[in-house]
């Protein structure tokens, strides 16, 4: 599952989320779906990016977000 990490701000900052690491869940367009997003929304996409130690996700405009994939992959086998 994709990563992000936010950027230092001052409107991340001041939320409380600048340097926080979470799981990407999705992407919206907010002229649509008119959700709150964080940052600057020129090009009307926007982010979900979940955060477990607070239980909570938000969105955010790309530019305000770092992504990356720390290589952890799930492996199941399955018996029959």
């Amino acid at each position: 599952m994709e990563k992000a990490i936010v950027k230092n701000t001052a409107e991340t900052e001041a939320k409380g989320l600048a340097g926080r690491h979470g799981l990407v869940f999705g992407w919206t367009t907010p002229s649509v779906t008119q959700v709150s997003v964080i940052g600057a929304t020129d090009d009307d996409l926007a982010v979900n990016v979940f955060f477990e130690d607070l239980d909570r996700d938000f969105w955010f405009c790309e530019a305000v977000l770092e992504f990356y994939d720390d290589g952890v992959e799930a492996e199941f086998q399955v018996d029959i």
